[in-house]
C-alpha cells in the first residue's frame, strides 16, 4: 500500500456509517486486515492523491538543476571538483547516515519529515507522510543521484569541460587527503578509476581535462550514495509498509467498524430487561420505569431520532418511557420550527459524527438539546469510544449540548 492508497482507503473508512454496513457480506473475510480494505475500495468516494507522485519527482529535479549551477561554470566550461565531493556526496552521506540510525534505532520511518508534517491540517495525510517520509526520503536522494550523474554525462558529452580544485588557503595535502579517503572502496575493485597524486596536484593548481576526473565522481556516487541509500531505501519501505498497514488496522475508525462487524451475543428478553434495569441502577440509583416515564414527560417536548435503523426506532416509539412524548426521525426537509423548550436527539451509537448533524443542531439552537445514543436494538448505551468521538466533535464545532447520563 503506498501513501496515496493508503489517504485514499483511510478517507474512505473515515466516510463511512456504520448503520450502511452490511454485517453478512464483509464477515466472510477473516483477515482484519483484508476486511477493511474490501470494505473501503467498495466504497471508492475519494480520488488517489495523486499530487505525491508528481512531488515525489519534482523535488529531486529542481534541487539537481539548482545545486548543478554551483559546482559548474559555464562560462568557462569548468567542475569544481571540491564542490561536488561536498554537496553531492558528503551532505548527502552524512543525511543518509542519520536516517538510516534512525530507522534501524526506532524500528520505524515515521520521524523524517515531522517538522513538516506538524504543519498539515489533515489528520490522515499527517499520519501517512510520517509513516513514509524516512521512504520518501531515500528515494528522492537515490533520484537527485541518478540526476546528478546524468547531468555530468550530458555536459561533457556535448562540451568539452576540465575540472578544478578551487580554493583560496587550503593545501595540496588536503585534496590528496580528501581524494585518498573517498577513494578506500574503489580501490578494492576499480584502482583504474582514481587519480594519481601528480593529476591532483596539477587539478589544485591549472583546471585538467582528464577524463579520470569524470568517471572517478561517477564512482564515488555509485559507492557512497546509490548502493547504500538502495539498501537504506529497501529498509525504509519495509519499516514504512509495516507502519501503513498498523496504522490502517488499528485507528480508531477501524476499530470501531471490526468491533460492529463483530457478532453479537443474544440474550434472552429477561437478560435485556436486567441490563437495562440495572444500567439504570447504576446511573440514577433505584428507579422504576414509571418514576422515569413521568421524568422523560416532564423533562422533553419533543423527541428526534437521528441515523437510526428500523429496528431501534421501532423499540423506542413502544418504549414506555416515550409513549406520551413527540418522537420524529430526521429528514431533510423538517420543520425545525416545530421543535421547542428541550429536545432529546437520539443517535445510534456507531454512526460517525458530520457536519449534517452539526447543520441540524444549529437550527435548533432555540431549544435546549440534550443528547443520548442507543445501540441497533435500541438499548441505551453509556459508553462506547464513538461517544467520546461525538464529545469532541461537538466540542470543536461549538455545539453546546447535554447528555442526560451526565
Amino acid at each position: 500500500m503506498n501513501l496515496s492508497v493508503y489517504i485514499r482507503r483511510r478517507k474512505n473508512l473515515s466516510d463511512l456509517d456504520l448503520i450502511d454496513l452490511s454485517k453478512s457480506k464483509y464477515n466472510k473475510e477473516k483477515d482484519d486486515y483484508k476486511k477493511l480494505i474490501k470494505i473501503s475500495d467498495d466504497l471508492n468516494k475519494n480520488k488517489n492523491q495523486e499530487i505525491f507522485k508528481y512531488i515525489y519527482f519534482f523535488i529531486p529535479i529542481i534541487l539537481s538543476l539548482i545545486l548543478s549551477l554551483g559546482y559548474v561554470d559555464k562560462s568557462t566550461n569548468q567542475i569544481n571538483i571540491l564542490f561536488f565531493i561536498l554537496v553531492i556526496i558528503i551532505i548527502p552521506f552524512g543525511l543518509m547516515t542519520i536516517s538510516l540510525v534512525g530507522i534501524l534505532y526506532k524500528r520505524s520511518s515515521n520521524s523524517c519529515f515531522s517538522f513538516i508534517t506538524e504543519k498539515i491540517q489533515d489528520e490522515i495525510v499527517k499520519e501517512g507522510i510520517k509513516k513514509v517520509s524516512c521512504f520518501y526520503l531515500q528515494g528522492i536522494s537515490i533520484i537527485f543521484s541518478v540526476l546528478s550523474i546524468v547531468i555530468l554525462l550530458f555536459l561533457t558529452a556535448i562540451e568539452s569541460y576540465k575540472f578544478y580544485f578551487a580554493t583560496t588557503w587550503l593545501s595540496n595535502n588536503f585534496f590528496t587527503s580528501i581524494i585518498d579517503f573517498f577513494s578506500y572502496p574503489i580501490k578494492m575493485i576499480f584502482p583504474g578509476l582514481i587519480p594519481s597524486h601528480e593529476l591532483i596536484i596539477e587539478s589544485s593548481k591549472n583546471a585538467s581535462s582528464n577524463s579520470i576526473w569524470l568517471w572517478f565522481l561517477i564512482s564515488l556516487l555509485v559507492f557512497w550514495i546509490l548502493i547504500p541509500r538502495t539498501i537504506s531505501l529497501i529498509l525504509a519501505f519495509y519499516f514504512s509498509q509495516k507502519a501503513l498497514k498498523n496504522s490502517f488496522l488499528y485507528n480508531s475508525k477501524s476499530k470501531r467498524i471490526l468491533e460492529y462487524l463483530k457478532p453479537k451475543i443474544t440474550t434472552t428478553d429477561y437478560e435485556k430487561e436486567e441490563i437495562y434495569n440495572s444500567s439504570l441502577k447504576r446511573k440514577n440509583g433505584s428507579i422504576d420505569i414509571k418514576n422515569t416515564k413521568e421524568q422523560m414527560e416532564s423533562k422533553y417536548s419533543k423527541i428526534l431520532l437521528y441515523s437510526l435503523n428500523e429496528n431501534a426506532i421501532n423499540a423506542i416509539k413502544n418504549d414506555e418511557r416515550y409513549l406520551n412524548i413527540d418522537i420524529e426521525s430526521y429528514h431533510r426537509n423538517m420543520n425545525f420550527k416545530d421543535f421547542t423548550s428541550n429536545v432529546l436527539i437520539i443517535i445510534n451509537v456507531q454512526s460517525s459524527p458530520k457536519m449534517i448533524a452539526i447543520n441540524m443542531m444549529r437550527k435548533l439552537s432555540h431549544c435546549s438539546l440534550y443528547l443520548c445514543f442507543v445501540d441497533d436494538n435500541g438499548s441505551e448505551v453509556f459508553e462506547d469510544s464513538n461517544i467520546l468521538e461525538w464529545k469532541r466533535f461537538l466540542k470543536e464545532k461549538e455545539i453546546n449540548i447535554e447528555l442526560p447520563n451526565e
